[in-house]
């Protein structure tokens, strides 16, 4: 008799953890990218101190909320996906190309921000990667980790004579 009663009370737990949780369906956006923008550092700077780096990024994005039954925003995520063209303006014929993708969580009850993924992955035949910035940012502590090519000066001069070659 007592194993009955557990197993019933343990069913009538599982059950009541399955119950759904009162919530709104999500909001989805998507759409697409395709802009150029001037590559630069928190600091301002680019990666290359004798000319300007342009980067042609096509990809998509797919924003979403979540929100409970009374309308209440919970959650935000964003999704991006694409290609990074990297070309130097003084040289147009030479682009160097890598993929990216990357989400941004944003936790409006606690405020928490965070973004794991690849932002940058620039590789060349021959020399490997030469720059690449991926992991997790948080806003916790206001910092990357993970991999950051853009803190090495090697690879920097490596991109920057690859940009700058004929």
């Amino acid at each position: 008799m007592k194993t009955k009663m557990i197993v019933l009370l343990s069913l009538v737990f599982v059950l009541l953890l399955a119950a759904p949780v009162s919530a709104a369906p999500p909001v989805v956006y998507t759409g697409e990218i395709d802009e150029t923008f001037r590559v630069e550092f928190e600091n301002g700077a680019g990666p290359c101190p004798d000319f300007d780096v342009y980067d042609h990024n096509v990809g998509t994005w797919r924003f979403t909320e979540y929100y409970d039954n009374n309308g209440v925003l919970l959650k935000t995520i964003l999704h991006v996906n694409g290609t990074d063209n990297l070309t130097n303006p003084l040289n147009p014929g030479v682009v160097l190309s890598g993929h990216y993708a990357g989400t941004e969580i944003y936790n409006v009850r606690t405020g928490e921000w965070m973004a794991p993924g690849t932002f940058w992955s620039i590789t060349a035949p021959g020399y490997g990667t030469v720059f690449k910035e991926a992991g997790l940012y948080k806003t916790a502590n206001g910092r990357l980790v993970g991999i950051h090519t853009s803190y090495d000066p090697a690879k920097m001069e490596v991109l920057c004579a690859l940009l700058r070659a004929n």
